[in-house]
């Protein structure tokens, strides 16, 4: 159950440096600041939905199944997106580049599959995962449609 709760406040660090990156990027390309505001503010509620989470875990009520994520993989995945935060403050990124990290970050996210990653135990937590689930492809959907658009430009 620990490895589980750490892992969990693992995963809203991410979502709060997903938020940090996001807001970056609002910053430096500040044309697009709704999109990027946008983004950093639901990343801002998907922490707080984790955390909401790791709350059924700790009732026993869900759980992480750690063969999909690992506290490793977040680990890199901050790390890389530590990175990109250094980049866009050094001013190397151009704006499909963002969009680009962005959709690959936010694909990586949603190919996991919320429910093949979280367990939920009773129907409470199941539809908690289940809404999580489609709160987190909506966000998926919103980057690469503006990804996608940006992409026919470049």
């Amino acid at each position: 159950m620990t490895s589980n709760r750490s892992l969990c406040e693992l995963l809203v660090d991410h979502e709060e440096m997903l938020e940090q990156l996001y807001t970056e990027y609002a910053r430096r390309f500040n044309s697009h600041g709704e999109f990027w505001t946008q983004l950093s503010l639901e990343e801002q509620d998907h922490a707080q939905r984790i955390q909401q989470l790791a709350e059924f875990i700790k009732k026993g009520a869900a759980k992480i199944d750690k063969e999909q994520v690992t506290i490793d993989a977040v680990k890199i995945s901050m790390k890389y997106i530590n990175e990109q935060i250094v980049r866009s403050r050094s001013g190397e990124l151009t704006l499909i580049n963002a969009l680009s990290i962005t959709y690959q970050i936010e694909k990586a996210l949603i190919d996991g599959q919320i429910d093949e990653v979280f367990k939920g135990y009773t129907q409470e937590a199941r539809s908690f995962i289940r809404e999580l689930g489609g709160i987190l492809l909506e966000h998926y959907r919103f980057v690469e449609q503006e990804y996608r658009q940006h992409q026919r430009f470049a």
